[in-house]
């Protein structure tokens, strides 16, 4: 069964090592700021191999579904987040 965790700053999704990228939902509330969001293949920070990336436009939302099996991650999954404050980043996974 899938699992979410929502942030709106850069963190952990997953720190639980091997596991299944699903997918996302990214919301930007700003009114004029683009935002993105990069989800990398690590427990601790915003470095190594990249799982997703994603710019989100000002005032919109951007949704990934991975159909199947999912992207598989080694390490976990952190999320850097541009636009701090404005973005809702909603991450799914098993």
């Amino acid at each position: 069964m899938a699992s979410f965790k929502t942030v709106s700053t850069d963190g952990v999704i997953s720190g639980t090592g091997l596991g299944q990228f699903k997918g996302f939902v990214v919301s930007n509330t700003h009114a004029t700021e683009a935002g993105s969001v990069i989800l990398y293949d690590n427990a601790s920070a915003a470095s190594g191999n990249v799982i997703a990336q994603v710019a989100v436009l000002a005032g919109t939302t951007e949704t990934l579904y991975v159909p199947g099996g999912g992207v598989n991650y080694s390490n976990g999954i952190y999320a850097d987040v541009s636009a701090l404050g404005t973005m809702s980043v909603s991450v799914y996974f098993e």
